[in-house]
């Protein structure tokens, strides 16, 4: 399909709304406009969880973005937001008091915002697709303006399905080969289960020191693709040296401790080098909520187009106050999964096991700590476990990785080396299932 056509179809696909150029020579319908999108502004004052959906682009007016941006960016600081406590903030932060726009919000009907909502990502939509054809007439990449019309098709896909179409397209779809799945960098791994799949939940599981950082951490630099590691427990730039080490083979502590040769620091040029033309963005906000990591995975899929998110881990992410652990692991947990629906690509997250497992070898679904709704929701659940026959005190050891639920085929057992001076795991040949 040429690149005209992949335009003009897709501009047939969205609402016949105007671009928003085409909005200042018409009074009624910038007052439309206007009301629609203070309608948004007043549910995303009130609903925390619908602002979440929000894309602060979707705002034609200038004054309804800077408001939406303090507003989530004081919600993910842990501030309590209403139409008050926001006027104050915009008064400190523009010194200008806007409490009669903020009054609209509070007190403007919003039974119709799902509704405005659409037709702003149209509008977006339509004025995102002109603005790629503009481009493209003055010579720009094809390849990428036909990437962007699709993250924007992606976006606002339809979830209804007609049995017919969908049984055609899904029979073109496996004459054409099953897409694969994002690779993991560990052969055995991908040869069995084809990587990781579009919409799937995958839970890695362990207990602390066992691994699981190290593991996502290499799955995410390996997979060769534009990847979200959200890291609730260690900063960026530890996750960064991990991953100097890693690529460059230099000790870790060596790095610490600035105990580093000629050749050494050589290395960790190269590999600072190789890293820093990877697409693996790292987001370390410590007190993370699902709505700011959602917020942050959508950004990242509209702008970097992202291929899969990583979190560590799950007991790190916070939930609504005064609601028991496991209630906030089952709802965070549900999130992940329908984010990983919603954006259909891969997440990965980490999870702790109980402490139980330290007293015997074999691993259960029933060890995964703090709620059963993780073993529900899941589509492939791995539990590591440092083997038995190790010694305890050695750095080094070999990782039992067992396959508990596999939603789409067989499950079973495998193992990996683990070399701590390097934080990196490596293919061991015996694989078993």
């Amino acid at each position: 399909m040429g690149i005209d056509q992949a335009a003009e179809n897709f501009l047939a696909s969205v609402h016949p709304l105007p671009a928003l150029g085409a909005v200042a020579g018409n009074e009624d319908l910038a007052f439309e406009i206007r009301q629609q999108e203070t309608t948004v502004m007043g549910r995303c004052l009130d609903d925390q969880d619908f602002a979440g959906d929000v894309d602060v682009r979707l705002f034609t007016d200038n004054l309804h973005q800077a408001l939406f941006k303090l507003m989530q960016d004081a919600r993910a600081d842990g501030v309590g937001i209403d139409a008050s406590v926001l006027n104050e903030l915009a008064l400190t932060k523009f010194d200008v008091d806007h409490c009669v726009q903020i009054s609209d919000y509070e007190h403007i009907g919003k039974d119709k915002a799902d509704l405005y909502l659409d037709r702003m990502r149209d509008r977006f939509a339509k004025a995102e697709a002109e603005r790629i054809g503009y481009q493209l007439s003055q010579g720009g990449d094809a390849a990428k303006a036909i990437e962007r019309l699709g993250r924007l098709h992606r976006t606002d896909r339809s979830y209804s399905h007609d049995p017919k179409q969908l049984a055609v397209n899904t029979l073109n779809m496996v004459n054409a080969g099953v897409e694969p799945g994002i690779k993991t960098g560990f052969s055995k791994i991908d040869n069995t289960f084809g990587g990781l799949h579009k919409s799937d939940l995958i839970v890695v599981a362990g207990r602390p020191g066992g691994g699981k950082t190290a593991l996502a951490a290499c799955i995410a630099m390996l997979s060769g693709k534009a990847t979200l590691f959200c890291s609730m427990e260690q900063p960026a730039h530890q996750i960064m040296m991990r991953l100097l080490s890693n690529v460059a083979s230099v000790d870790g502590n060596a790095i610490r401790k600035n105990q580093l040769t000629n050749d050494q620091r050589e290395a960790l040029t190269v590999a600072a080098d190789h890293l820093a033309n990877s697409e693996l963005y790292i987001w370390d906000k410590p007190t993370a909520t699902f709505a700011d990591l959602q917020r942050e995975a959508k950004r990242m899929y509209a702008e970097k187009n992202i291929s899969a998110i990583f979190v560590d881990y799950l007991g790190r992410m916070k939930g609504g106050e005064g609601n028991a652990k496991h209630e906030v692991v089952g709802d965070n947990i549900r999130s992940l999964k329908n984010l990983a629906l919603t954006l259909n690509i891969p997440v990965v997250v980490l999870v702790q096991l109980n402490r139980q497992v330290d007293s015997r070898e074999e691993l259960y679904l029933s060890d995964l700590k703090d709620s059963g709704d993780i073993e529900a929701e899941a589509d492939m659940v791995l539990l590591m476990k440092r083997l038995a026959d190790d010694d305890e005190n050695a750095k080094d050891f070999t990782s039992k990785i067992t396959v508990a639920k596999n939603r789409h085929g067989q499950c079973g057992v495998f193992h990996l080396d683990y070399k701590a001076a390097y934080c990196r795991f490596e293919n061991q040949p015996d694989f078993k299932f």
